[in-house]
């Protein structure tokens, strides 16, 4: 199991870089992929580590670096200011990647919180509750998880709680969810980039969630 390869797409980003650094602590081999190999630190010069060049918006970039990976991971995060249909065109992309890369064998997806529920069985993103100005983002990531759940490849979508924070420390201690917001004894629903990390990584071996999705937070 630990000789299986893992492709992180995004990886110099803040939750890319936290599932490189839990994968590699958990004794896999990573592909890390990002558009500015300049940006990854060399993390002890890992030598389980290799790091590649490519833009997730562009399958055939994608498909000139994971053709001996066993496990892709997107942690593709579009910034506020990106075109909402970005989600969508990365969807499209990567199933077909499936399709075209046999060697891979599973694809796990960071997505948002948006499309979860709350105990009033509501979708967060048409609530008050969550941020106005992530609403239309949102909206697409929820069609991109449709797309995923239409489609025929080994998926598994990961959301995070409301408040995905990369300063909180990383306790090991978290609760797993599968399409319901996690919230605390005081209402609050977090989780810290370590922690989500931790919870993806060990999904590769768990197979707790295949062809489905999944969210971790904070309970108490």
């Amino acid at each position: 199991m630990k000789n299986m390869k893992i492709g992180i797409i995004g990886a110099t980003g803040k939750s890319g870089l936290a599932l490189t650094k839990e994968a590699l602590k958990q004794g896999y081999r990573v592909v890390a992929i990002t558009r500015n190999p300049s940006q990854m630190p060399n993390l002890d010069n890992n030598s389980r580590l290799t790091i590649r060049k490519a833009d997730v918006t562009s399958k055939s970039s994608i498909k000139d670096v994971v053709n001996d990976i066993d496990v892709l991971i997107s942690a593709y995060g579009p910034t506020i200011d990106s075109p909402q249909s970005i989600h969508e065109k990365v969807a499209i992309i990567l199933i077909d990647i499936m399709h075209e890369c046999p060697n891979i064998k599973r694809l796990l997806v960071v997505g948002g919180a948006g499309s979860l529920l709350n105990d009033k069985e509501e979708i967060l993103l048409e609530t008050s509750a969550f941020p106005e100005e992530w609403k239309a983002h949102a909206r697409t990531q929820a069609q991109s998880l449709e797309r995923y759940r239409g489609s025929d490849i080994d998926w598994t979508y990961f959301s995070p709680s409301l408040m995905y924070l990369p300063e909180l420390p990383t306790s090991g201690k978290f609760k797993i969810g599968n399409n319901h917001l996690i919230v605390n004894k005081e209402g609050k629903s977090q989780i810290s980039y370590g922690d989500a990390a931790g919870a993806i990584i060990n999904e590769i071996r768990e197979h707790r969630f295949v062809k489905k999705r999944f969210t971790a937070g904070y309970d108490n």
